[in-house]
């Protein structure tokens, strides 16, 4: 079993890197467990593929847009039905 890491990953399209766990050979149940795991953990994302997991954390700065946005999106709710 091989096990790849790239803390700074570019993918087409993405404005950033990103931080990325591969590893290979990983059955069904163990992945299940490990989703389990991270459910308190909005910001890590797994990707489940014909055995391969990935685990993603987007950077820091993603998360800022993101949060900002969220923020947004409610203050506009607020101001709508205000």
């Amino acid at each position: 079993m091989s096990l790849t890491i790239a803390r700074s990953l570019n993918l087409p399209n993405s404005p950033e890197p990103i931080n990325l766990v591969v590893l290979p050979a990983i059955r069904w149940q163990t992945y299940r467990a490990i989703s389990r795991d991270f459910e308190q953990q909005p910001n890590i994302r797994l990707t489940y593929d014909c055995g391969q997991l990935e685990i993603r954390r987007p950077l820091d700065s993603h998360e800022s847009y993101k949060r900002m946005s969220e923020k947004g999106s409610l203050a506009t709710k607020v101001a709508a039905t205000g």
